[in-house]
């Protein structure tokens, strides 16, 4: 589910250019005829679309949700997420929410 739409900007690519150099970053734009991506130290470079042979397709930095938690965790998280986003806080009596707000 981490990889089902990812913004430009948090995914991260690998690059590999014609003269066996590899860059690695997220993707900040691709256009037709350069690439820009940002390194993990915070450089911006440009990648002029002759100088790649190949890339590996965008995969977000966010690992899956499964490998972390277990399905009630995700659920209560959901839940939480949920009630946040309709501002309706007091209602969620989950332990996610009470986890995330009072620490227990």
């Amino acid at each position: 589910m981490a990889n089902a739409e990812i913004t430009k900007g948090f995914g991260a690519v690998t690059i590999f250019f014609d003269d066996g150099r590899v860059g690695n970053g997220t993707m900040e734009a691709d256009a037709p005829a350069t690439i820009t991506l940002v390194t993990r130290a915070n450089k911006t470079i440009r990648i002029d679309g002759n100088d790649i042979e190949g890339q590996t397709a965008t995969r977000s930095a966010m690992p899956e949700m499964t490998t972390l938690l277990t399905l009630r965790e995700i659920r209560d998280l959901v839940e939480y997420l949920y009630f946040l986003r309709k501002n309706d806080h007091p209602q969620c009596t989950s332990q996610a929410r009470r986890m995330l707000l009072y620490g227990c």
